[in-house]
C-alpha cells in the first residue's frame, strides 16, 4: 500500500450546451405563467399554476443546484475509495471501500435505447471482492471477464456513470487509485458505439 495521503478528486465541472440552455428558458417561462396563473386567485389557476411552479420551478432548480455543486463524484485517498452521492442525498450515505477490499476497476458500457436508436452509457466500477453476484441489466456489451475474481455482472453500487464533464478520465482516475495500490487491476470493457437499427430495406431508421 502507498504512503501518499493527498487525496485524489474527480468533480463534474460545468459545461453549458445548448440542450441546457432551453431547457433552463422553458423552466423560467413556464415557471413565470405558473406564477401568474396562481396571481389570477382562480381554484384552477391556483391547482395549475401550483403545479407549474412545483415541477418547472422545483425540477429546474434541483437540476441547476445539481449541476452546479462542487461535490466531487469520486474520491480517492491512501485509505480507500468513495463514490459520493449526489445531492441532495447526504454525504453519510456515500459508498466507500478500503483499497484491500477493491478487486479491481473495470470500465463497462451499458446500451439503452434512444429516439428510436440506442445509445451507450459508459461507466467506471470498483469492483468489490468475493461480492455477491448482482445483475444489473443491459451489459451485452461487456466481454468474458480475465481478471481472476472479478465475474460479470457485478454489483454496481460502487460505480459511477462516466461523463465528458469530468475532472478525469478513466486513465486519470486509474493512475491516481494505482498511487494508492500499484497492483490494482484494471480492465477496459467498454464497446463500439452502437450503430442505428436497420429498416428492412437496410436503411437508418
Amino acid at each position: 500500500m502507498s504512503e501518499t495521503t493527498e487525496a485524489f478528486r474527480v468533480v463534474n465541472r460545468f459545461h453549458p450546451t445548448w440542450n441546457g440552455i432551453w431547457l433552463t428558458v422553458g423552466c423560467v417561462v413556464f415557471t413565470a405563467v405558473g406564477v401568474a396563473l396562481i396571481l389570477r386567485g382562480t381554484t384552477g389557476g391556483i391547482i395549475i399554476g401550483g403545479m407549474a411552479v412545483l415541477l418547472c420551478g422545483g425540477g429546474g432548480l434541483l437540476a441547476a443546484t445539481t449541476r452546479l455543486s462542487r461535490r466531487p463524484v469520486l474520491e480517492l485517498d491512501s485509505d480507500g475509495v468513495t463514490v459520493v452521492v449526489p445531492w441532495p442525498q447526504t454525504r453519510t450515505d456515500d459508498r466507500r471501500m478500503h483499497w484491500d477490499e477493491v478487486a479491481a476497476i473495470v470500465a463497462h458500457s451499458q446500451i439503452l435505447p434512444f429516439r428510436k436508436r440506442t445509445a451507450r452509457h459508459d461507466y467506471i466500477a470498483f469492483v468489490p471482492a468475493g461480492a455477491p453476484r448482482e445483475a444489473p441489466e443491459a451489459t451485452e456489451t461487456d466481454s468474458p471477464p480475465s481478471t481472476p475474481g472479478v465475474e460479470v455482472p457485478w454489483r454496481l453500487r460502487y460505480s459511477a456513470h462516466i461523463r465528458p464533464t469530468w475532472s478525469a478520465g478513466v486513465d486519470g482516475i486509474v493512475a491516481a487509485a494505482r498511487r494508492f495500490r500499484p497492483d490494482l487491476p484494471f480492465e477496459d470493457r467498454r464497446g463500439e458505439p452502437a450503430a442505428a437499427p436497420q429498416d428492412e430495406d437496410g436503411k437508418g431508421a
